[in-house]
């Protein structure tokens, strides 16, 4: 509240550089970690990077051995890690573009003066949602979801840590070299 508000005719609360930031930097971070997790489950059940890309009529019953019920319970396992590992990775997005150039360790959500508590509340229920979608008894059918092997919880959760490491190195060079002409 000390801050004075923003001006509306000026002041933007999206531009060009929060787009950059969001889809540029954060966003190539979590597709290819999402696929990885995808295609890490997929060679864990014996199908290798080659065996799931490209094969498109070779993927029915007997493909590697397995039968079609196999190979679409696998697809949907692969889906549902994809999923929990893209909600994870948007809690290291939501705490990242936060602020632009000044450190998490100094805008934290949970004290301080730019306390938000309805941050971690939004992130709790993002999960219990995430939950409640995989192992829900009526929502599995409507939705096609089915639980993860809890190794893929755990590693879903280290992402949003790489997320916000990687933006603190951004928000580091942006401050200690302002003038440097930098997009982000």
């Amino acid at each position: 509240m000390s801050r004075k508000p923003r001006n509306a005719r000026t002041d933007r609360l999206a531009d060009w550089r929060l787009f950059v930031q969001v889809y540029l930097f954060i966003g190539l971070m979590m597709w290819p970690s999402a696929m990885g997790m995808w295609f890490l489950y997929m060679s864990q059940q014996g199908l290798a990077f080659r065996d799931v890309i490209l094969v498109y009529n070779k993927w029915q019953n007997g493909w590697k051995g397995y039968s079609i019920d196999q190979l679409d319970y696998f697809v949907r396992v692969g889906q549902c890690i994809y999923y929990v590992t893209l909600v994870f990775m948007q809690y290291g997005g939501l705490l990242a573009v936060r602020n632009r150039r000044v450190s998490i360790l100094q805008s934290n959500p949970l004290w301080g003066p730019r306390q938000n508590l309805v941050v971690p509340c939004g992130m709790v229920a993002t999960a219990l949602i995430a939950v409640i979608n995989l192992y829900g008894p009526g929502l599995q059918h409507v939705f096609g979801t089915t639980p993860i092997p809890g190794m893929f919880w755990g590693l879903s959760f280290c992402f949003p840590v790489v997320i916000l490491v990687m933006d603190e190195l951004r928000k580091l060079i942006v401050r200690t070299y302002p003038k440097s002409g930098a997009i982000l």
